[in-house]
């Protein structure tokens, strides 16, 4: 549920001198709607000009003769001034504001890291909703390994001006362990009210192929859309929730990192009783991570793209055991708190 602030605005009353000491009045609905006229005026006046050219052109069909031909020319004139008005300023106003944004910041900013900020500025895709659930489930047997099911939900909002393509992404390490392989188990794509899923043939899994790491196709597998097809338009937004099993040691990590920034991430953990846990993302807001209780995490800032989310876990007996060897193994050369 969203707690919205509403701003009331009073009409006051005052005698004919006037108050004291003088005040401003009109409130800030007259300024606001001031402001909203200076940044549109360029707007109406080119949607005027539109209307006065299908006027003229309109009008001429009631005359003959050169006054016809004179104001059909004086229609087409308004008409085609409109609409390079309207094709300039999309093309440039945005591009000259980004010009200035980047002269800005790499005035500001040492020349060292001005790529990366360039590269953060120019995203063109958000990640507004990120959930991460991960269950923990021996294998038996007297086996060291674990299955490690995790369950993803992202939604990506379009915050460009264009139309982007979807591209579904989703890639799991194989450890070739002899219990079982890595397995992308579901994964659903929605979009306008539409679904793509394995099922549907519409998205299929493959080993990843990388320009950039060639070798991952060693040991990645992947989703991949099978002619897809579809575009997404600016503001708005699709979904995909897949679940994927791994199986790793006893005491190990998982870590997900993703190329899209992820607003807010949620995260939740289950594990065997005599199993415990930890929860760190790659963000300097660590410090105020949100502990729900239960296993439910909440980072409450943006996790850029690379920042991790690090999943770790081990057995509660190997961890008491190896803490007493390391406190009697370096009880002479205990560090201080001062030192650490």
């Amino acid at each position: 549920m969203s707690i919205k602030d509403y701003n009331t605005h009073y009409t006051r009353f005052t005698p004919w001198f006037g108050t004291w000491p003088p005040e401003f009045r009109g409130g800030e609905t007259d300024m606001n709607n001031e402001r909203w006229l200076i940044r549109h005026f360029p707007h109406i006046a080119l949607g005027l000009a539109f209307v006065i050219g299908l006027v003229f052109l309109f009008g001429a069909g009631y005359l003959k003769g050169l006054w016809r031909e004179i104001v059909t020319g004086v229609g087409i004139a308004f008409i085609t001034a409109s609409i390079i008005g309207i094709a300039l300023e999309l093309a440039f106003v945005t591009r000259i504001a980004q010009n200035v944004f980047e002269v800005a910041f790499g005035y500001l900013l040492p020349k060292e890291i001005r790529e990366e900020t360039k590269w953060i500025y120019s995203m063109k895709l958000l990640v507004t909703d990120y959930k991460h659930d991960l269950e923990i489930k021996r294998c038996g047997n007297g086996s060291d390994k674990v299955f490690v099911y995790e369950t993803m939900s992202r939604t990506y909002k379009n915050i460009s001006n264009k139309k982007l393509p979807i591209n579904p992404s989703l890639g799991i390490q194989e450890w070739f362990h002899s219990e079982a392989r890595s397995e992308i188990m579901t994964y659903k794509l929605t979009h306008d009210c539409k679904e793509y899923s394995l099922e549907h043939k519409d998205i299929i899994i493959g080993r990843a192929k990388s320009q950039d790491s060639p070798k991952q196709s060693n040991y990645i597998l992947a989703v991949k859309e099978n002619k897809l097809g579809v575009k997404l338009q600016p503001d708005k937004t699709y979904t995909w929730v897949a679940t994927v099993r791994e199986i790793k040691h006893e005491s190990d990590q998982s870590i997900s990192y993703f190329g899209t920034a992820s607003m807010n991430p949620y995260v939740t953990v289950k594990v065997p009783d005599d199993m415990d846990f930890d929860v760190t993302f790659g963000n300097r807001a660590q410090a105020k991570l949100q502990n729900l209780g239960s296993g439910h995490f909440r980072l409450n800032a943006m996790l850029l793209p690379g920042q991790a989310v690090r999943i770790t876990w081990w057995t509660k007996s190997n961890s008491e055991k190896w803490a007493q060897e390391i406190d009697v193994k370096y009880q002479d050369t205990k560090p201080n708190s001062e030192t650490i």
